[in-house]
């Protein structure tokens, strides 16, 4: 029990870490665009859209893509993530011959990259990392970002 206890402690900083981190970088990104942002946008327009929205980790399915489409295809791309770990804990834990480390990760990179590009270019709009969007949200709702953007495709939130 104490092992388990633990282990959700390490869990959730690690949590924390990575919502810290990603909130940091998306400061240091509104900090190096900001100005090729207000340059690029036509005068007097507002230069925060969904586009630039996009830079900040919030991205939206398309608009022909239902929120429970988009729901189906989280749980399916978070489905395959996990199956991946699980059989390479799997190969781990019996002691079967693997590839070099270098060349595992590097695998597990590839499949991790494919799965993603697969799932987000056909415009379904999966969260594989939903604090990666969270913390997206987070921050351009606390830079003053118009609330269309928080509130876009019908409210969707992921």
């Amino acid at each position: 029990a104490f092992m388990g206890v633990r282990t959700v402690a390490v869990n959730v900083w690690c949590t924390l870490a990575q919502l810290f981190a990603m909130l940091s970088s998306h400061c240091l990104t509104h900090a190096l665009f900001v100005e090729h942002f207000r340059h690029a946008a036509a005068p007097g327009a507002d230069y925060r859209t969904l586009e630039a929205a996009q830079l900040f980790g919030v991205i939206y399915p398309a608009p022909w893509v239902s929120n429970r489409l988009a729901a189906a295809a989280t749980v399916v791309a978070v489905t395959m993530m996990s199956l991946l770990l699980f059989a390479v804990a799997v190969f781990r834990l019996r002691g079967a011959a693997t590839l070099h480390p270098f060349a595992q990760g590097l695998t597990i990179a590839a499949v991790v990259v494919l799965n993603l590009v697969s799932l987000q270019s056909c415009g379904l709009g999966p969260a594989v990392l939903p604090f990666h969007f969270a913390s997206g949200a987070l921050f351009l709702a606390a830079a003053g970002w118009p609330a269309d953007v928080l509130l876009h495709h019908n409210g969707y939130i992921w």
